[in-house]
C-alpha cells in the first residue's frame, strides 16, 4: 500500500493497556509517534476506547424498553467510559476518539474503514477487515521463571506462539 497517495486510517487499540500505568504510557508513546508521522504522511488517527459494560439490575433488564422512554441517557448496558477518555485528553485535537464494543470490533473497523489496527495483545479474529499489529508483552517468564508457575509459563508460551503464527 502506497501511504503517500492514500489516506491511511490507523486505529490505536486501548482495551488491554488502560488498566495499568505502563500500558497507558505505552499507548501515549504510540500516539505521539503517529502524530509526528502525520506531518509527513497522509494518515488519519483513531483511538478505540471500549465501552464500559454496566450490569443493570434484573428489574431494569426485564423492563428496559419502557424504562428507557423515561430515562433514555441512563439505561444503556454499554456506556461511554469518560474515565478512560480522560487518560488521553491531550490528544483530542489530533485523534478521533471512538467508543466500541470489543465483542464486535469488526463492525467498528468496517464503519470507519480502518486500514491498520494496533497494538493488540491478543489474536484478532480471522475475519478482521483491517491489518493488525500484535504486541508481545515482556518475556519475564523466560528470564525469571521462578516468579511463574509451570502452567503460567506454558500459557504465556502458547499465547506468544499463537500471536506469531497469526
Amino acid at each position: 500500500m502506497d501511504i503517500k497517495n492514500k489516506k491511511l486510517k490507523i486505529a490505536v487499540l486501548t482495551n488491554d493497556f488502560i488498566c495499568w500505568g505502563g500500558g497507558i504510557a505505552f499507548i501515549k508513546h504510540i500516539i505521539q509517534g503517529l502524530i509526528e508521522a502525520k506531518k509527513e504522511t497522509n494518515i488519519k488517527l483513531f483511538l478505540l476506547i471500549p465501552f464500559k459494560e454496566v450490569k443493570l439490575p434484573k428489574f431494569i433488564e426485564k423492563n428496559t424498553r419502557s424504562l428507557k422512554k423515561l430515562f433514555p441517557l441512563y439505561l444503556h448496558r454499554f456506556q461511554h467510559n469518560k474515565e478512560q477518555e480522560a487518560l488521553f485528553s491531550e490528544f483530542k485535537n489530533y485523534v478521533e476518539f471512538i467508543y466500541y464494543n470489543p465483542q464486535n470490533i469488526n463492525v467498528t473497523l468496517k464503519k470507519y474503514k480502518i486500514d491498520v489496527l494496533m497494538p493488540s495483545m491478543n489474536v484478532i479474529n480471522k475475519n478482521c477487515p483491517a491489518e493488525w499489529i500484535g504486541y508481545l508483552y515482556d518475556c519475564q517468564h523466560k528470564y525469571y521463571p521462578d516468579f511463574f508457575t509451570q502452567q503460567e509459563i506454558e500459557g504465556r508460551n502458547n499465547h506468544f506462539k499463537n500471536m506469531i503464527e497469526q
